[in-house]
């Protein structure tokens, strides 16, 4: 661990107050946290990455714009990367992120920004096993609306994804409309 100025040089500090910093720092980051939050680096290619990150800004609050934006433009997002994005959310939030079960809001969406399904019960478990709690107790403790809003735009996103899936099997005549998804994480 080392400490730089803002033009990149390595700045003088005494290796007792580097060792109070990095105490400050938080453990270790899963490295899909990493990669998603800082998208530009390579970060998954090599062992070694110099990243300037802002101490007033949360990975997983990077994590989640970033992913929650490039949904948003429509670009291409797997959604192992849309769930890493609200799991490290709700982890730090404290909440349950095993599971989230979310119920259809709308039958046709007008606009393709419309949320179709609106999260209900955060469980601790995936498939909706284990504790729960209720999403609007765990908006709450989220940091910001803004914050509640890309959540609730990912987990959506997820819900939709997993809507199409079970049809994709289905024949034409036979698609299946989901009253309720359980997204596990």
């Amino acid at each position: 661990m080392g400490a730089l100025d803002v033009n990149g040089r390595p700045l003088d500090v005494s290796v007792s107050v580097l060792a109070r910093l990095t105490s400050l720092i938080a453990p270790q980051i899963h490295p899909d946290v990493l990669r998603l939050a800082y998208p530009d680096a390579d970060v998954m290619l090599s062992g070694q990455v110099l990243l300037s990150v802002p101490v007033n800004e949360p990975t997983w609050a990077r994590t989640v714009d970033s992913v929650s934006l490039r949904v948003q433009a429509g670009l291409r997002v797997a959604s192992e990367d849309i769930e890493t994005a609200v799991w490290a959310t709700l982890e730090a939030a404290g909440l349950p992120n095993g599971s989230v079960t979310l119920e259809r809001r709308v039958m046709f969406p007008e606009l393709p920004d419309d949320i179709v399904f609106e999260p209900v019960w955060l469980s601790t478990q995936q498939q909706g096993a284990g504790e729960h709690v209720a999403w609007s107790a765990a908006v709450e403790t989220l940091p910001t609306p803004g914050v509640t809003r890309a959540l609730t735009m990912l987990l959506n996103e997820l819900a939709v994804r997993h809507e199409r899936e079970t049809n994709m099997g289905v024949a034409s005549t036979a698609q299946v409309v989901l009253t309720s998804a359980v997204v596990s994480l």
